[in-house]
């Protein structure tokens, strides 16, 4: 069964606390419960580095198609070279997302730590907006990552901002499979 969206918004999960991630997850697998194409890109995390998102995405395709973008060499120290390649990467890759929103293949895109990358300049504010400005009605466009600049804030219909109350690496316990990743 195949829906798609009579008005899509634009929503944005920002803010210092654990769970935005997994807060966009969990609307992408709703949407796919209710007959929705989801295309969920990832920036800042290596094709390589290993994650429980990944693994159960799989199982959703094709009606649910996760991308990451950056190279591995995001895994270590963020050199010069490394931004210039990836800042490429994105560019390219943001491309390809608005001609993906035109196409109507896909009815939500989720642009993972987006708001992270524009943050550290691998991304220019001027791309995330053109591709703001190119979203057809029907289609819905979540963010996430902090920190979100105030033009994103007054452009999104919906904002969640995730506070950090608590969190266990603050006592020393890592990250764990499953779990944070």
């Amino acid at each position: 069964m195949r829906n798609t969206l009579k008005s899509g918004l634009i929503q944005l999960y920002t803010g210092c606390g654990k769970g935005k991630t997994t807060a966009a997850l969990g609307l992408a697998v709703r949407a796919v419960g209710m007959g929705l194409r989801v295309y969920f890109v990832q920036f800042l995390k290596p094709e390589s580095a290993a994650s429980g998102e990944m693994n159960a995405c799989k199982h959703l395709a094709p009606q649910l198609k996760l991308i990451r973008l950056s190279d591995d060499s995001f895994l270590g120290a963020i050199s010069e070279e490394v931004r210039k390649r990836n800042k490429a990467l994105y560019a390219q890759d943001l491309d390809k997302i608005q001609e993906l929103m035109q196409s109507e293949e896909y009815d939500v895109f989720i642009l993972d730590e987006s708001v992270n990358a524009l943050h550290l300049g691998l991304i220019k504010w001027p791309q995330l907006e053109s591709l703001i400005e190119a979203k057809p009605a029907q289609v819905e466009l979540v963010f996430t990552g902090q920190p979100a600049p105030a033009q994103l804030i007054e452009l999104a219909d919906l904002v969640s901002n995730v506070e950090m109350v608590k969190h266990p690496y603050q006592q020393g316990i890592k990250a764990r499979a499953g779990i944070e990743y």
